[in-house]
């Protein structure tokens, strides 16, 4: 009897821990997967970019990835639906780019009417640039600055702390500010940039001219990396593979000479 007992508790004990270790077994070739679909899903994203390819296969066969894009903008509202930080500026393209991403000076946005939106109970300050080229070449930039608030705020600024609601897409009960003056006609638009000052907000920006659109501001790219029959002869794994999406937003470059200008305080730009 006690020989019995004995062999039926090491029987429990032995199933016990055998279980346990498939399950482990299972766990591990399941992280496994997840990672190598990962890997695969950023590989087939690097070569998208490189070569231009929608399909990706990894070098030993297992892992696949498909490649979809989407444009960035074409309407007339651009809403990233992102938080922008303070300090940091966010780009709003009015000018369309050519394959090669070069700018195109020939088509892109044409209109007068250009509004900036920002988040209900918004109490920080936007510090917004409008750069432009003249008819005779020459870059140059509008700069603007708006208040929403009554301490604190910078000399100088437009004090919008009063701003009606504006009717912003996708900003339910949003405020607005709208460029007002020169050189949003007679002239070339190129770039509006952006930058929350004191606090970081949620920005969009619209135009109320009937039929004008923003032209496309970048593609989003979403990747779908998968691994098939991993886990097979693993003691239990599964046989029907793992996926995983990577999704990311690139977005044209922005010219040196620019970049320099969004971060001085001058006012006119040389080519």
């Amino acid at each position: 009897m006690i020989v019995m007992i004995v062999s039926a508790v090491m029987m429990t004990l032995g199933l016990s821990i055998s279980r346990r270790a498939t399950v482990e077994i299972r766990v591990d070739s399941d992280e496994e997967s997840l990672k190598q679909a990962f890997n695969a899903a950023e590989s087939g994203i690097e070569n998208y970019l490189k070569k231009g390819e929608t399909a990706f296969q990894s070098g030993d066969g297992k892992s696949t990835a498909e490649v979809q894009t989407n444009n960035i903008g074409g309407g007339s509202t651009l809403n990233y639906s992102e938080f922008t930080t303070v300090n940091s500026p966010v780009y709003y393209w009015l000018r369309s780019h050519n394959p090669d991403g070069s700018i195109d000076f020939g088509t892109g946005f044409n209109g007068s009417d250009l509004r900036v939106c920002v988040e209900d109970g918004y109490t920080g300050t936007l510090k917004v640039d409008y750069f432009y080229r003249t008819a005779g070449g020459m870059y140059e930039v509008w700069r603007n600055g708006y208040n929403f608030r009554t301490l604190n705020t910078i000399p100088g600024y437009t004090d919008s702390s009063g701003a009606a609601n504006g009717s912003c897409v996708g900003r339910s009960g949003a405020k607005e500010v709208q460029l007002v003056g020169a050189p949003l006609t007679g002239y070339v638009p190129i770039l509006l940039t952006v930058r929350p000052i004191f606090t970081g907000t949620r920005v969009s920006v619209r135009t109320a001219n009937v039929g004008e659109v923003f032209p496309y501001q970048g593609e989003t790219i979403s990747s779908v990396g998968k691994v098939e029959n991993v886990g097979a002869g693993t003691g239990g794994g599964s046989s029907s593979g793992s996926s995983q999406v990577v999704r990311v937003n690139t977005g044209y470059s922005v010219p040196g000479f620019m970049l320099e200008a969004v971060n001085s305080n001058g006012s006119v730009l040389s080519n």
